[in-house]
């Protein structure tokens, strides 16, 4: 059995979030809607969400990825503008909310590609 070229794997991944598309086959579009995830993928059938805790990970990626945007914006804000303290928190504070919005099916999405990561190791070792 041929072992995995995984760091082609991961970009094929990557480049599939990036694209919205299913991150296991890179051909069906994984969203309905901007927000809505669709169930299953149309082209594999693989199906999104399907193990418990999908929801505490989407978490997870969406906060870290929240946190490191606030913290890169918070030194642009300060670096670029010479806003007070308050107008500076209130303005890193809406972009932060924005981007959290923005980025939420991308959390999504990057969940699942990490769980058919390790779907695909899980299935290797067996």
């Amino acid at each position: 059995m041929d072992r995995p070229d995984w760091p082609r794997r991961l970009r094929f991944a990557l480049r599939a979030v990036v694209r919205r598309r299913c991150p296991k086959c890179g051909r069906g579009r994984a969203f309905a809607g901007f927000w809505s995830l669709r169930p299953s993928c149309p082209a594999c059938g693989r199906r999104f969400q399907g193990h418990p805790g999908s929801i505490t990970g989407v978490m997870q990626v969406g906060a870290l990825a929240v946190v490191l945007f606030a913290i890169a914006a918070w030194y642009l804000i300060d670096a670029l503008t010479d806003l007070p303290l308050d107008a500076s928190l209130a303005l890193l504070l809406a972009a932060a909310v924005l981007f959290g919005l923005l980025f939420y099916p991308y959390a999504k999405l990057l969940w699942e590609a990490i769980d058919c990561l390790l779907d695909e190791m899980s299935d290797e070792e067996t």
